[in-house]
């Protein structure tokens, strides 16, 4: 079986496995193009079942994203005899823990890697990797990786400043504005339920904080104030 590992930082969403999700990256149907071209021209590799691992938005850096570690345990169970990737990085954007997928792992494995845009078929080495080519490579994929996290975490700090929403998920009582996704306006039905909650009484919640703080076990263990029991979250 051939696994095909598809990757982007940039993607839409994140952790789709061999779903061809709708959403999913421009990069990863461009890398799946690719690689099936490749395959297809290829007297013995078009005879492999093609089986293909995304992980769509998350960095490169990382080597717990999940569709490459189920991928390897695959390589691990001998179900994987060939692993292609559009080029190194791809693979990883750390060339130190590339080259040793390269230099150690792959070889122990017993697993054919196949990088495509860098003409790297491991079948061609025999106790090497294409020396110092590769290194090189690995190394500025790792410093493009460093450079593109530096404008992502600038590219947020100014959408931030500019009043732009750049959170995951609209707080309770807010929702994402139909027409400006970084916006925000509130949510009607849990706005009118904080709202309610701000007008709770003072005088019951004090009562209730001083029943809490007179037994423990029929003892005082410390005392609460309504300003204590008002910032518990």
């Amino acid at each position: 079986m051939i696994g095909v590992y598809l990757y982007d930082i940039f993607g839409a969403s994140a952790g789709n496995k061999s779903s061809h999700p709708k959403d999913e990256s421009n990069s990863i149907t461009n890398q799946r193009n690719l690689i099936m071209e490749y395959i297809k021209s290829d007297a013995v590799l078009s005879t492999y079942t093609v089986r293909e691992y995304i992980d769509d938005g998350i960095s490169g850096t990382r080597f717990d994203r999940e569709a490459f570690e189920e991928m390897m345990t695959q390589v691990k169970e001998g179900n994987i005899q060939v692993i292609i990737t559009k080029d190194y990085s791809r693979l990883g954007r750390d060339y130190l823990e590339v080259g040793r997928y390269l230099e150690f792992v792959f070889p122990v494995l017993k697993v054919r890697y196949i990088s495509v845009n860098d003409n790297y078929d491991s079948n061609n080495f025999t106790g090497a990797t294409g020396g110092m080519e590769v290194a090189v490579k690995n190394v500025i994929n790792m410093m493009y990786s460093r450079d593109a996290s530096k404008k992502v975490r600038s590219a947020r700090t100014t959408l931030a400043k500019a009043g732009k929403f750049i959170g995951p998920q609209a707080p309770y009582g807010y929702k994402r504005s139909e027409s400006d996704k970084q916006k925000l306006v509130i949510d009607e039905e849990p706005a009118e339920l904080l709202s309610k909650m701000e007008t709770f009484d003072l005088d019951l919640i004090r009562q209730v904080v001083k029943r809490i703080t007179m037994y423990d076990d029929g003892n005082i263990q410390f005392e609460w104030n309504v300003d204590d029991f008002l910032q518990v979250k």
